[in-house]
């Protein structure tokens, strides 16, 4: 069996996709079971190069991604009106600015107690940034890559509950292809998610 390791940025329904993939290829509600830590690393930050490796990118809408953030901005030490999300700076909108200047996408991946101290330092290094210029950078280095064999891109639009099962079903058993190879997953069994997950139901979801 190869290895999942599911990517994005913020509210874009990778614990979600998570819960699906656990719940349909491996008859678990363990989501995290067989997958790395969701993360946010950028492209640079991980090897693509390993085709042991499928990276699924989960990306959202500008506008509902930032719905979803500005309902929770507390979780993100993040302050201001729906309106002032869409035109300030990301530092301007920070309850703690953050000293220093680095990736620290990296310390949510290896660090999480820290950035359970402290979630706003995922904003750090984009504080110059508005949230739309954030959104832009983080899916277009992404979506760049989903031509590689190993990176496959999914719209968290089409995981909505509302939505049809056919992509949810078709998602699946391209995943499931790469995993097992010649293991057959059969879309007729095909189990959708009930509830929230993620940080809803879990906290981070670790």
């Amino acid at each position: 069996m190869r290895r999942v390791q599911i990517v994005g940025h913020q509210r874009s329904g990778s614990h979600y996709l998570g819960a699906l993939i656990e719940q349909n290829l491996f008859d678990s509600t363990d989501y995290v079971r067989h997958m790395s830590r969701t993360g946010h690393p950028t492209p640079k930050q991980v090897n693509l190069s390993d085709l042991s490796t499928l990276f699924i990118f989960t990306h959202r809408n500008f506008e509902d991604t930032l719905k979803s953030l500005h309902k929770i901005k507390d979780r993100f030490k993040l302050v201001g009106s729906f309106e002032d999300f869409k035109e300030k700076k990301i530092g301007e909108l920070l309850y703690i600015k953050i000293p220093w200047k680095s990736e620290v996408e990296v310390n949510w991946i290896f660090n999480p107690k820290q950035q359970l101290d402290n979630q706003s330092s995922y904003f750090s290094s984009y504080t110059d940034m508005t949230f739309r210029e954030w959104h832009e950078k983080v899916s277009s280095e992404w979506l760049a890559e989903t031509g590689r064999d190993n990176v496959m891109g999914l719209r968290y639009e089409a995981f909505s509950l509302k939505d049809d099962l056919e992509y949810k079903k078709y998602a699946m058993l391209i995943i499931s292809e790469y995993l097992w190879d010649n293991k057959a997953w059969k879309p007729e069994s095909f189990k959708d998610i009930t509830e929230r997950v993620g940080y809803y139901k879990q906290g981070l979801a670790w």
